[in-house]
């Protein structure tokens, strides 16, 4: 099961995932995220710290995203994944897309 809940602090976006993003719940992610880069955000922060597991179409959306986001001058950063999600962000090399923080102050502050 996966829970978002999404939150907008002046023109960054801020995603906190909890659960496993899989095939079968990943438009409860993408959805929302189009949705916004629809409406012209580019700067979002994805906080993982909750997020137990990504399956390869969890990764394949979230490089395809990134990559577009970055095209168009967007920012993406990451809180906190834990450190099986860290092996398959470094693995897939989405870490040359994202950065990532321990904490949701530090993320805010570096898309500013």
């Amino acid at each position: 099961m996966l829970r978002v809940r999404i939150a907008e602090k002046s023109d960054i976006v801020i995603f906190y995932l909890r659960g496993e993003i899989v095939i079968i719940n990943l438009h409860e992610v993408k959805a929302p995220l189009e949705e916004k880069i629809g409406k012209n955000f580019k700067k979002f922060i994805f906080n993982m710290e909750q997020v137990t597991y990504m399956d390869s179409a969890a990764i394949g959306m979230f490089y395809t995203k990134l990559v577009m986001l970055k095209k168009e001058g967007g920012t993406v950063e990451l809180i906190k994944p834990n450190a099986t999600i860290r092996r398959i962000i470094e693995s897939t090399r989405l870490v040359e897309l994202v950065s990532i923080y321990e904490n949701e102050e530090e993320a805010v502050k570096a898309l500013k």
